[in-house]
């Protein structure tokens, strides 16, 4: 085995590393060449990600709310009851 410098086993691994992780992006179906369009397809994921949290985080705010309004609005009523006897 021949003697290598760390910069030429520096080079020799980061092409390795290159070469898998293209491979790795072609088999997802990714242009590795075309890394902006991949950036704004994870960007618009990200913005759906965000929206999709809020939407929950309304609807369960809004589902508390109603369970809450109801369950005060039937106490008050049996209060009401109670004090009308």
């Amino acid at each position: 085995m021949s003697d290598l410098t760390k910069q030429e086993l520096e080079q020799i691994a980061a092409a390795g590393a290159e070469k898998g992780i293209n491979n790795i992006l072609e088999k997802l179906g990714i242009d590795p060449a075309d890394f902006r369009e991949v950036q704004a397809d994870f960007a618009h994921l990200r913005k759906l990600r965000k929206s999709h949290e809020q939407v929950t985080t309304f609807t369960t705010r809004a589902l508390i709310s109603c369970l809450v309004t109801g369950f005060i609005a039937a106490l008050l009523m049996g209060v009401k009851e109670f004090l009308n006897k």
